[in-house]
């Protein structure tokens, strides 16, 4: 009985320690992701940026040399926001600078949003992109940008290493209105 008690007890040790390590390299691993789309209704591009709000307080901190709160300073916020829209950049087809407007920026659970628009290009077929946010602090951050254009999503990963990448979406011509 004893013994049986011992194995369940070194069972369930092992299991926490598996489900621990699996949280500390889950929570180890430097990402963010941007979804870029096109809205119908406004006919604009919309970009949107989430980054993991402890991991953007953490890199705030070390930017700007003091201790951040993310969660209830607005000018913090802005700062963080400002510092995405600077390290995020979109080009067309024919890799004309697309002009991105700061939108907006938000707290929402664990995550930090940040929003991005701009008028399309005629085409919505071809895009290079570069997203550098982060990289200076951990150079394993992972920068996830998806396209999601005619029902369609097309992915591009950025590390720092990573510089302008071209992206290919199903075509979308847009009118002349």
């Amino acid at each position: 009985m004893l013994k049986l008690r011992k194995n369940k007890t070194i069972g369930l040790l092992g299991l926490v320690a598996v489900l621990f390590a699996n949280t500390v390299m889950s929570h180890q691993q430097k990402e963010s992701y941007t979804q870029i789309s096109f809205n119908e209704r406004t006919q604009k591009l919309e970009i949107i940026h989430r980054f993991y709000l402890h991991d953007a307080e953490h890199a705030l901190a070390q930017l700007l040399q003091s201790k951040v709160d993310l969660t209830r300073d607005s000018q913090v916020q802005q700062q963080f926001a400002v510092y995405v829209e600077q390290n995020f950049a979109l080009r067309d087809a024919q890799q004309n600078l697309i002009n991105l407007q700061l939108v907006g920026h938000e707290v929402e659970g664990k995550y930090f949003w940040v929003y991005q628009e701009a008028q399309p290009p005629k085409t919505l077929e071809r895009f290079y992109v570069r997203m550098s946010s982060l990289h200076k602090i951990w150079p394993k951050q992972v920068n996830h940008i998806n396209f999601e254009f005619n029902q369609q999503v097309r992915s591009v990963r950025l590390g720092q290493d990573d510089h302008w990448q071209l992206v290919e979406v199903p075509a979308k011509q847009l009118s002349d209105n």
